[in-house]
């Protein structure tokens, strides 16, 4: 493991650090989307169908997003599996986004 100094610097230089922090993220977005679905589930009886719909797209999108990081870990990071995981995480952001539009709208579509 590189030790960097400034100590910051290990934050955004330093690849294994880096490779932490990555997982960490994935693994605590993960976890509260799994939570998020726990809550929903307990509403599910008062939900508007658009809710459920924007939560069962961002349910799908986490699923190819996973996909995508496991692929690109066993092509050795290969450069368009990579590329594609990146994209996806736009694309699980932009559905977590509109999921919480659509929660703020009381279930209005948007």
């Amino acid at each position: 493991v590189y030790v960097l100094q400034p100590v910051w610097k290990n934050f955004l230089e330093n690849p294994p650090a880096a490779q932490l922090l990555h997982r960490v993220m994935a693994g605590s977005t993960t976890a509260t989307i799994v939570l998020l679905n726990g809550a929903a589930y307990v509403f599910k009886g008062s939900l508007p169908a658009s809710v459920k719909s924007a939560l069962r797209a961002v349910n799908g999108m986490l699923l190819v997003q996973v996909s995508l990081g496991f692929a690109t870990l066993l092509s050795f990071v290969s450069i368009p599996v990579a590329a594609a995981h990146q994209a996806g995480s736009l694309i699980l952001l932009t559905k977590l986004i509109r999921l919480c539009a659509v929660i703020g709208s009381k279930g209005m579509v948007l």
